[in-house]
């Protein structure tokens, strides 16, 4: 690879006329200038489509599509990049000034796959400076970890790709939490990943967004990822299987306690659950790198199933009264 290789950057667009201009911003000022911009409309219905043909930089391509959903948004990306690196960033996000020259400077240093770094649902706390301290991780342990409540995660926007990983992987159309199967398969395809433990992503979280509401048929997707993981994991191996089955669990946990918030019955999901957290209670590796309310979850949900609706319900009340 190149010392200042191009970094292909994919920005999927569809409504969001409020935050994009602060998002192409960030990415247009960025301290790395090697960059190949590609903004992909999926069709939007409000002025994100004109203020995309409004921008003036050369690095810039802007293409429109009919709407298809963010997975056909990014692939369209993936097709079109150009750069031996791909990135993606959410329309409504931001990202540090720094990010890109951070990572890519990693993956070239490091001669790695896949580079990560953290990210903060806070603008304020995104890092600013141009050096970062970071872990290279085996591929093993990169899959072992990357459904933790702390750190690189399963998204797809908080990492800078080889492109050559993408030879035989593309997201899946139609489906939510799409880069949850994604990341995996691309973890899988990657000799070894990079992880920086600095901010250079501010994720904003929107109550209109798919991972901001109470829709449980959204969220079940987040379990049909979840469960195709772990079938091929089981496969592939065993070892790595039996490390990734608390965060298997604990993501499970979001889905019923977001099926909970929208009055679903989840009863026969909490004994699922239940029935694995004892079936694999000498397996699961309790980490540090989980929430102590995500470990209580799991705990109370493994000893005391029946009680574990009626004290989520009751904990969600007192939130929504307290609200007024």
């Amino acid at each position: 690879m190149m010392e200042n290789p191009l970094v292909s950057v994919i920005i999927p667009v569809y409504n969001v006329e409020a935050y994009l201009k602060e998002c192409i911003e960030s990415v247009l000022s960025q301290t790395y200038q090697n960059l190949d911009i590609i903004i992909v409309d999926d069709g939007s219905t409000d002025r994100s489509g004109e203020m995309c043909d409004d921008i003036v930089d050369e690095r810039v391509r802007v293409v429109h599509q009919a709407n298809a959903g963010l997975s056909a948004a990014r692939n369209h990306g993936i097709e079109l990049a150009k750069g031996e690196i791909i990135s993606f960033i959410d329309s409504d996000d931001v990202i540090s000034h720094y990010m890109i020259e951070n990572m890519a400077k990693a993956m070239v240093r490091e001669n790695v796959d896949i580079v990560c770094c953290d990210y903060t649902r806070r603008c304020e706390e995104l890092w600013q400076g141009s050096e970062c301290i970071g872990d290279r991780l085996s591929k093993e342990y990169a899959i072992s970890h990357f459904l933790d409540d702390k750190g690189y995660r399963p998204f797809a926007w908080n990492k800078l790709y080889r492109i050559e990983l993408f030879k035989r992987i593309r997201y899946p159309v139609g489906e939510y939490y799409e880069d949850i199967k994604t990341t995996y398969m691309l973890m899988k395809e990657a000799t070894s990943v990079y992880y920086i433990h600095a901010a250079l992503y501010y994720y904003r979280q929107r109550s209109d967004a798919i991972t901001g509401t109470k829709d449980s048929g959204c969220s079940y997707d987040r379990v049909n990822a979840l469960n195709t993981v772990m079938r091929d994991c089981k496969r592939y191996n065993k070892k790595i299987y039996n490390k990734l089955m608390l965060g298997y669990v604990v993501n499970y946990l979001y889905y019923i306690n977001s099926a909970i918030r929208g009055g679903k019955n989840t009863t026969a999901d909490i004994y699922k659950v239940s029935r694995l957290i004892r079936k694999q209670r000498f397996r699961i590796g309790w980490r540090k790198e989980f929430e102590k309310s995500s470990i209580i979850g799991v705990l109370l949900i493994g000893i005391m199933p029946r009680m574990y609706n009626m004290v989520y319900g009751y904990y969600i009340k007192k939130i929504r009264k307290s609200k007024g």
